[in-house]
Protein backbone atom coordinates (compact mmCIF):
# COMPACT_ATOMS: atom_id res chain seq x y z
CA UNK A 1 0.00 0.00 0.00
CA UNK A 2 1.63 3.08 -0.80
CA UNK A 3 0.50 6.84 0.39
CA UNK A 4 -1.44 8.69 -2.54
CA UNK A 5 -0.19 11.86 -0.52
CA UNK A 6 3.73 13.09 -1.96
CA UNK A 7 4.83 11.58 -4.90
CA UNK A 8 8.28 12.43 -3.92
CA UNK A 9 8.19 10.03 -1.20
CA UNK A 10 7.49 7.06 -3.30
CA UNK A 11 10.49 8.13 -5.79
CA UNK A 12 12.39 7.76 -2.71
CA UNK A 13 11.57 3.93 -2.13
CA UNK A 14 11.95 3.21 -5.76
CA UNK A 15 15.01 4.46 -5.58
CA UNK A 16 16.17 2.86 -2.35
CA UNK A 17 13.90 -0.22 -3.49
CA UNK A 18 16.09 -0.26 -7.43
CA UNK A 19 19.51 0.00 -5.69
CA UNK A 20 19.21 -3.07 -3.81
CA UNK A 21 19.36 -1.66 -0.95
CA UNK A 22 17.44 -2.68 1.95
CA UNK A 23 18.58 -0.96 4.78
CA UNK A 24 17.62 2.50 3.08
CA UNK A 25 13.74 0.93 1.38
CA UNK A 26 12.97 0.21 5.14
CA UNK A 27 14.37 3.55 6.31
CA UNK A 28 12.22 5.85 3.83
CA UNK A 29 9.28 3.43 4.19
CA UNK A 30 9.57 3.75 8.06
CA UNK A 31 9.46 7.97 7.33
CA UNK A 32 6.72 7.46 5.70
CA UNK A 33 4.56 5.59 7.93
CA UNK A 34 5.49 7.88 10.07
CA UNK A 35 4.49 10.82 8.02
CA UNK A 36 1.10 8.99 7.75
CA UNK A 37 0.26 8.84 11.20
CA UNK A 38 0.95 12.65 11.98
CA UNK A 39 -1.28 13.06 9.44
CA UNK A 40 -3.92 10.94 10.98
Amino acid sequence: MLPSGDGQDIIVISLAKGSGNEAAYRQAFERIQGTLQLLQ
